[in-house]
């Protein structure tokens, strides 16, 4: 029998933590990496080990766990944003922006009718398209990355 235990690590697909490898730490120390949407299986030492998350060198939520020798355990691992959330705020973000773009074209069609509101227009716009990144950025510098065992 082995002295070691196995760990499968699973990363759910997510587009926002596309470009983000995600780093397994074993008692503080790397042991692996996980691209996105993909799993790695892994060898470690049986025992007592504390197993933490590491994005973009930040340590996230620290899991201890007592492996047997031969043991095999499943963790899941991902970025944990809604992603209704997320769409709705893209969504929103962008149909104010959308919009706004529209009645611009409008105005350069109609500019008579339109001639006091080109500012207010060109403003929203670019206010639609400035909270839809300021949401996501904050999304993302959250961090609400999570790891989890599902065996």
């Amino acid at each position: 029998m082995s002295d070691t235990a196995t760990v499968k690590l699973i990363r759910k697909a997510c587009f926002l933590a596309l470009l983000n490898d995600f780093t397994l730490l074993s008692d503080g120390e790397p042991i692996g990496t996980i691209a996105n949407g993909k799993e790695a299986t892994l060898q470690i030492p049986a025992g007592h080990h504390a197993l933490a998350l590491r994005v973009k060198n930040k340590k996230y939520k620290t899991l201890e766990f007592d492996f047997s020798p031969g043991e095999n355990r499943t963790f899941e691992c991902g970025l944990a944003v809604d992603p209704w959330l997320y769409r709705g705020v893209c969504a929103v973000g962008l149909w104010i922006f959308f919009d706004s773009l529209a009645n611009l074209l409008l105005q350069e069609i109609y500019p008579s009718f339109f001639e006091l509101t080109r500012y207010v227009e060109l403003s929203i716009s670019a206010v639609g398209l400035i909270v839809t990144v300021a949401a996501l950025v904050q999304m993302l510098k959250r961090g609400v990355y999570y790891l989890k065992d599902i065996s």
